[in-house]
């Protein structure tokens, strides 16, 4: 996994918006992550896919629900970059 391309994730619009939620909510859905950040779950799923793609998100399927998660390389990474917030690590 390339840091910088994280971390450039990590930090940029809504998808950065999309990690901190999940560094908050570890398991949460495409429609919860939608209506927190307030946008359309379409957009969601298209920043999850590149998230996902990125090793920054894993997905994970209960049920007839799929529910994203960040990586813990992520999560650490996150956690470094703004020492100043608080996110679980799990």
């Amino acid at each position: 996994m390339d840091e910088k391309r994280i971390l450039s994730r990590l930090h940029s619009g809504t998808a950065g918006e999309i990690c901190r939620f999940l560094a908050q909510r570890h398991g949460a859905t495409r429609t919860e992550i939608a209506r927190w950040i307030g946008i359309a779950p379409s957009s969601v799923s298209w920043h999850l896919s590149r998230l996902n793609s990125g090793g920054i998100v894993v997905s994970e399927k209960c049920g007839r629900k799929t529910t994203y998660c960040l990586t813990s390389c992520a999560l650490t990474l996150l956690c470094t970059c703004l020492p100043d917030k608080k996110y679980p690590i799990e």
